[in-house]
């Protein structure tokens, strides 16, 4: 069985467009959300069962001009986590295309 965490994604918070965004998504929670996620032992990495979709790294490396609100990002950003998690099954499995 093969289950996966989508990580969060980077925030701007500059972007965030409501102050209720801006209240519950701040820099402080994102950090606690990381800290709980690694201690929880949830991941693979950990021990734990889950591999994690890096969600983090794909929004850093495409930055501000892939989202409209600091938070929820462009669709190409979610088709190369569908890309990581279809590879990874693949390698997990021994198939080949």
């Amino acid at each position: 069985m093969h289950m996966f965490w989508i990580g969060m994604p980077v925030l701007i918070n500059g972007m965030l467009n409501t102050d209720e965004k801006k209240e519950r998504m701040s820099d402080t929670v994102w950090h606690e959300y990381d800290r709980s996620l690694g201690e929880s032992k949830i991941l693979r990495q950990m021990g734990g069962p889950l591999v994690l979709l890096d969600v983090q790294s794909f929004t850093w490396n495409c930055g501000p001009q892939c989202t409209l609100d600091g938070m929820h990002y462009d669709s190409a950003v979610y088709d190369a986590a569908v890309h990581v998690m279809l590879n990874a099954l693949l390698i997990e499995s021994h198939q080949t295309l």
